[in-house]
């Protein structure tokens, strides 16, 4: 887990997004999660935030829905969150630093 603030840069996929354009965007992401999420859009699954937990909650990654079927391929195991402004879907990572935890 990283500290609140920690951040790194990537590259993310926006697709439908009222504030951003379609095609690739650098986005802010915790450190600690930094080259998982990038790995997730690199192979196509539209991530629409993240968030470590900082040590006190689990890791989670909510992504388009429009991604269920790339991430069933991919075999990254999901669950339905429904925000307002649409349905998501939540993945929690299993990072090598909660697995040593």
């Amino acid at each position: 887990m990283c500290t609140w603030g920690t951040s790194k840069v990537i590259h993310v996929i926006r697709r439908n997004h009222p504030a951003y354009p379609d095609g690739w965007h650098e986005m802010h992401v915790d450190a600690c999660l930094a080259e998982y999420v990038q790995k997730m859009n690199d192979l196509g699954i539209v991530t629409v935030g993240c968030c470590c937990g900082h040590g006190k909650s689990p890791s989670e990654i909510l992504v388009s829905i429009s991604s269920t079927e790339t991430m069933d391929r991919e075999g990254y195991h999901h669950y339905p969150y429904r925000v307002k402004g649409g349905d998501r879907i939540i993945h929690y990572p299993i990072i090598k630093e909660q697995e040593q935890s």
